[in-house]
């Protein structure tokens, strides 16, 4: 503590301007201007500032101010006084066959609603892109599951498309992933094809590959404003797109099946089944249906690292270690000129300490997973660790297939490892590849002598 400070300076309820320290002392970084802390020189820039918006990309879209001042493309720059909050919002317009692809420069991401802080001149770009395939996303808005049939969910699905302005003219071009006792989910879609994300990168490509293949390159956790939604969402669907457990027709009570918009194969649409009394609104899928282009190959990064789950099983015993790698190294992609290695912790060591922090990880498909820093730290994954080393996706239909033994709470600590993976006694800790939250790397505590799959990563 200093001596001889004045103590009302560091006391910030008495008043917003205080005393200095006898030295000039003021509290965090405020500074000593005429004996007062937080004071400004005389010559202080204190504004005001320019807020300049600029359009990237063709068609028609727009970015207004919720507030007096910008509404570009006709006014595109305004002056504000400084620490006024901003509030950007984009416009699209239904028919355009526009989507919003980001902001850059003040403002980042895709989330079509953005805040500045006017504590200095400020430039924005708004980038816009014509949409090539379907779109797919969740909605962020809840819906009363009592909607009485699925025709009223695809009401509700065109209705949010039409407000975020993606929808076509004629404003009917979304259909909701819902079944009922005269309809699949799947049902109207099988002529379209290729899905993507708000943000776009790719969901899936055909029918086929999402109902049969599973295969979900990304999840479907963005909503129609392009923000992330990880929520339980209404299909009374099996991922097969068949029907299952839908409230009656959506009319009474019995069983509700409901998706995950953070899950990868088969949890995305059939995670859970709660009774329909304890589940009155959800977020529901909605599909665009009225492209037909087939998703291109993402290219390989160009020093990117792979990561995928195991097909086949591994079960601690006296083949420990090398057992774990063997299985990992028999499934990784032919012709490969690395190792891949189980993610496990390993004498001593963390499973973490098979990983670069400063890499990033991708799965067969060259999707991101996250950089190897956000899998040290457990983090929420940007897609899932659910593809196997041949390029197929994890059938995750029954909960056992989706365990992956990992004996840490996450991969940048060491936790139970069944005695260095040569034990069949006790127990280590499991994590589950269709989720993309913590749970990717634990859940629970699983027992040493059971078969699950392990996470093979590239070295």
């Amino acid at each position: 503590m200093l001596s001889g400070v004045a103590l009302g300076c560091y006391d910030p309820t008495v008043r917003p301007l205080l005393g200095c320290g006898p030295h000039g002392e003021c509290p965090g970084s405020q500074r000593c201007v005429a004996g007062v802390c937080g004071g400004q020189p005389a010559d202080a820039d204190l504004g005001p500032y320019d807020l300049t918006v600029s359009l990237l990309g063709p068609g028609v879209g727009s970015v207004r101010s919720l507030a007096e001042g910008i509404d570009c493309g006709t006014d595109c720059s305004h002056t504000y006084d400084s620490g006024t909050v901003v509030t950007l919002r984009v416009k699209l317009v239904n028919g355009s066959n526009l989507r919003f692809a980001g902001w850059r420069g003040a403002c980042a991401g895709i989330d079509t609603e953005c805040q500045v802080v006017m504590d200095g001149d400020r430039a924005v770009i708004a980038e816009f892109a014509t949409i090539t395939h379907n779109l797919v996303f969740v909605t962020r808005n809840e819906y009363n599951l009592r909607a009485l049939s699925r025709v009223a969910f695809d009401n509700h699905c065109n209705a949010a498309a039409t407000t975020a302005g993606l929808n076509n003219a004629t404003n009917n071009g979304f259909r909701a992933w819902i079944s009922d006792e005269l309809e699949d989910a799947s049902d109207g879609l099988g002529v379209s094809r290729g899905w993507v994300r708000m943000d776009g990168l790719p969901f899936t490509d055909t029918l086929t590959n999402l109902v049969v293949d599973n295969q979900i390159l990304n999840p479907i956790s963005l909503d129609e404003g392009g923000r992330e939604v990880l929520a339980l969402v209404a299909t009374g669907s099996l991922a097969s797109g068949d029907a299952d457990a839908h409230c009656g027709g959506w009319k009474s009570t019995g069983m509700v099946t409901l998706g995950q918009s953070g899950g990868g194969p088969t949890t995305w649409s059939d995670f859970a089944r709660p009774d329909c009394s304890t589940v009155v609104r959800t977020p529901i899928y909605c599909f665009q249906n009225t492209l037909n282009a087939a998703l291109e190959p993402t290219p390989p990064a160009p020093a990117g690292k792979r990561i995928f789950v195991s097909r086949g099983s591994f079960t601690p015993g006296p083949g420990g270690l090398a057992a774990a790698d063997t299985l990992c190294g028999r499934e990784s992609v032919s012709g490969s000129t690395t190792p891949f290695k189980a993610l496990l912790a390993r004498g001593g060591q963390p499973a973490g300490a098979l990983l670069d922090p400063a890499a990033s990880y991708y799965t067969m498909s060259w999707q991101l997973v996250g950089t190897g820093r956000e899998l040290l730290d457990g983090a929420h994954l940007h897609t899932g660790i659910w593809q196997h080393g041949d390029g197929s996706f994890l059938d995750a239909a029954l909960v056992a297939s989706r365990q992956v033994r990992t004996g840490s709470t996450r991969p940048s600590l060491v936790s139970q490892d069944c005695g260095n993976w040569e034990s069949t006694t006790g127990q280590s800790q499991v994590g589950l590849a269709t989720e993309v939250v913590s749970w990717w790397a634990t859940v629970f505590g699983y027992a040493c002598g059971s078969p699950t799959r392990l996470y093979c990563v590239e070295q």
